[in-house]
């Protein structure tokens, strides 16, 4: 991965989490969540990628148009936009309140696949909710992006178990519309024609 989240602090996060016996954990999710947690000090940190690594490392790369931006916390919201969930690894408090972690979910229109197959016209690019998860934060209706995804069940590659525990969001389990995570370490960003020269380039000599 090229991305580094919160830098440290999850690791620390994590370690403190797993200590607390079942009624704190409960207290502790409800403060991060309801509160809200200042990670503003511990702003992602990316690793310069080419764009030929880029295009190696990610599963999907493709050119599409923007049709809607939504933040999405709550059960009813993820179902609205197709997205069935596991809830079995959230806090009791959370599968009550059937509140979860905030994602962010952008409508991508495929206008052209680069790498990877066109499953539907219209896919869903997740994302963190915030530039210090690592969040990508350009997403805007009507807005052409070239996007950089990933077929995984979490976007940092720690485990949908550890991912969950650690931001609130259940795994997703299916969807009506395919769907990929994006971050702001991938290259992802408004189509321009550069950067859609350098991906056509680096597409070309990987497939040679």
């Amino acid at each position: 991965m090229f991305l580094y989240p919160l830098g440290y602090s999850f690791f620390y996060i994590f370690r403190l989490y797993t200590k607390l016996n079942a009624m704190t954990k409960n207290i502790f999710l409800l403060v991060i969540f309801f509160l809200g947690l200042s990670l503003s000090a511990y702003p992602c940190r990316c690793k310069e990628i080419t764009v030929i690594d880029a295009v190696k490392t990610y599963d999907i790369v493709a050119k599409g148009k923007v049709l809607s931006v939504d933040r999405v916390s709550n059960e009813a919201e993820y179902t609205a936009l197709g997205l069935q969930v596991d809830t079995t690894r959230l806090s009791d408090i959370q599968k009550k309140l059937k509140m979860y972690g905030v994602l962010v979910v952008a409508k991508l229109e495929i206008e052209k696949v680069y790498k990877g197959e066109q499953q539907a016209d219209v896919i869903l690019i997740l994302t963190m909710p915030n530039g210090a998860s690592c969040g990508y934060q350009g997403f805007e209706p009507n807005y052409n992006y070239i996007v950089y995804g990933m077929e995984a069940s979490d976007p940092f590659g720690m485990g949908a178990s550890s991912f969950t525990t650690m931001t609130g969001i259940p795994e997703i389990v299916s969807s009506v519309s395919p769907y990929c995570w994006t971050n702001s370490c991938s290259r992802t960003q408004v189509w321009n024609r550069e950067e859609e020269e350098l991906v056509l380039k680096a597409v070309s000599e990987i497939m040679e």
